[in-house]
């Protein structure tokens, strides 16, 4: 929904550009309000669902408004004035985007509007600015006093001030950096090895979101990786088919199990592979990974991975918004790299745990609802490398933390959830977690009338996968302790 508000900010902008004045000026209340930036270095912004870390939202972005040209610049001078020391594009915005910005906003993408150029950041820049000054943009859920994660994205009040002194000096592009030729970095990891294993689920699928105005379609497809032995896989790099629809990708493992009950389940559905909102519809997979657009990949430590049994099956959760391309289809690719079995005879596996408050109850009209877990003390110590929390439409905030030997440790805090925006978060450094370990999971929710989903009221609500159901969960990323 946040990608919606940029996308009307632009249209606005627009119109009050083209009735004022061609140059830009600081001193325009209508479209700069002074504001103090409502970053992680001063506040923590909002999540989601995301998740990469993650993610991106497009529930109702609108590339009409995005297309509109934001700043009537032609009688700007771009170029740089004698003697000016002032911010420039090409040495001071373009690396700011392209280190927050441009990893989901490019051409063809689940962004509504690309931001690589010169040209598209001078476009947007004004409404790029208020979401800036509004701490919608760029987004970065987790609070910034609890973890440090890979992939961090955000933007400091100083270089918030630097963009808004950027546009009142008039756009100065600069001199491009010779050594891109002027071309902006893409924002994707480009990965120099060969994946051992690519795989996909055999079909192109077209999202059929339920109801008239329906936008968002949630799949379940099965992948058989068609491997004769155990591998533990150090990295998955998500490569969607159509970038435009695909908002965010979550994959389990079945074991074998699990097989019959999913083939009743695809038998079920009329549609490929089946319908699926909270999980893949039973209770014993393993998370495998998560992806959403400007998640770039991240791998493991060498030597570690997840293990993916020879019988068992993958599972992909794709949600799907088809805003951006009503009548797309999609066929997602995962390239997958094991860990090197020569150089790491006896691989660390890595497992992910969740914690659950299953027994979850908000009442119809609470606007402060609150669900809680403890998992059980562990006495071993435990290594930790990442974490992801997920909860549904109505929750608020979430927040873990551990009882460890060496005292209390804050895992994760979300403090505005947006199931837009959950992400799979990996720490900057693996934590120990000292024995004996107790971890604690607490959610917040607001199931009062104003914060329903569109055409709902109030009613109670139960822990399930279904769409109006709620979830108040965690999974952890750790060693396998031994014997588990």
């Amino acid at each position: 929904m946040k990608l919606a508000k940029l996308a009307l900010i632009l249209g606005m902008t627009a119109l009050l550009v083209a009735c004022g004045d061609d140059e830009p000026s600081g001193d325009d209340d209508n479209a700069e309000p002074e504001s103090e930036v409502n970053s992680n270095d001063e506040q923590s912004p909002d999540d989601n669902d995301s998740a990469n870390n993650d993610s991106v939202n497009n529930d109702t972005s609108n590339n009409d408004s995005a297309n509109n040209d934001t700043s009537n610049n032609d009688s700007v001078n771009n170029d740089e004035p004698t003697g000016y020391d002032g911010p420039t594009y090409h040495d001071d915005i373009q690396p700011m985007m392209e280190a927050n910005c441009v990893g989901c906003h490019v051409p063809d993408s689940i962004a509504p509007f690309a931001l690589q150029t010169y040209e598209q950041v001078k476009e947007t820049a004004l409404a790029s600015h208020l979401t800036m000054v509004e701490g919608t943009m760029p987004p970065w859920p987790p609070a910034d006093d609890c973890g440090e994660f890979q992939g961090h994205r955000g933007v400091t009040a100083e270089e918030v001030d630097l963009f808004k002194e950027w546009i009142d000096e008039g756009y100065v592009e600069g001199e491009a950096d010779d050594s891109t030729d002027g071309q902006p970095d893409s924002g994707l990891t480009t990965l120099d090895d060969e994946p051992d294993l690519t795989v996909d689920w055999g079909f192109d699928y077209t999202p059929s979101p339920p109801g008239d105005d329906g936008i968002d379609d949630y799949r379940c497809f099965v992948i058989e990786p068609d491997i004769d032995e155990d591998k533990f896989v150090n990295l998955v790099h998500t490569r969607p088919g159509n970038a435009e629809i695909v908002h965010h990708m979550i994959a389990y493992m079945a074991p074998a199990s699990q097989s019959d009950h999913i083939d009743s389940l695809l038998a079920e559905d009329d549609r490929p592979g089946y319908e699926c909102f909270g999980g893949p519809g039973f209770s014993d997979a393993e998370m495998l990974t998560g992806w959403a657009p400007g998640a770039l990949p991240m791998p493991y430590e060498d030597g570690h991975g997840v293990r993916i049994a020879e019988d068992s099956q993958i599972i992909v959760q794709m949600h799907y918004n088809t805003v951006n391309d009503p009548d797309g289809s999609d066929r997602t690719e995962f390239d997958l790299f094991f860990v090197d079995e020569e150089e790491y005879p006896d691989p660390t596996e890595l497992v992910i745990v969740p914690l659950g408050a299953y027994d979850l109850f908000v009442e119809a009209g609470d606007s402060e609802g609150e669900a809680y877990a403890e998992g059980p003390t562990i006495p071993l110590d435990i290594t930790l490398h990442g974490i992801a929390p997920h909860m549904h439409l109505l929750g608020t905030d979430i927040y873990v933390d551990a009882d460890t030997g060496n005292g209390e440790m804050c895992l994760i805090d979300v403090p505005d959830w947006d199931f837009d925006w959950q992400g799979f978060y990996l720490y900057e450094e693996p934590i120990e977690l000292a024995s004996p370990v107790t971890t604690h999971l607490t959610c917040g929710f607001d199931n009062s009338a104003s914060n329903q989903p569109p055409g709902r009221t109030p009613e109670d609500v139960y822990w399930g996968d279904g769409t109006y159901d709620e979830m108040c969960l965690v999974y952890f990323i750790i060693d396998r302790p031994p014997g588990m």
